[in-house]
C-alpha cells in the first residue's frame, strides 16, 4: 500500500494513503530539482 507511494515523488488520484505530508513532499522535490 505504501509501496506505490514511495515510488512515485508526486502521487496524486490515489487518494488513500496520500496525506499532506506525500503532497509537501512532491512540492519539497519539485523545488529542489
Amino acid at each position: 500500500m505504501g509501496s506505490e507511494a514511495r515510488d512515485d515523488p508526486c502521487p496524486f488520484g490515489d487518494g488513500m494513503d496520500k496525506d499532506v505530508k506525500s503532497i509537501a513532499l512532491c512540492l519539497a522535490m519539485r523545488i529542489h530539482n
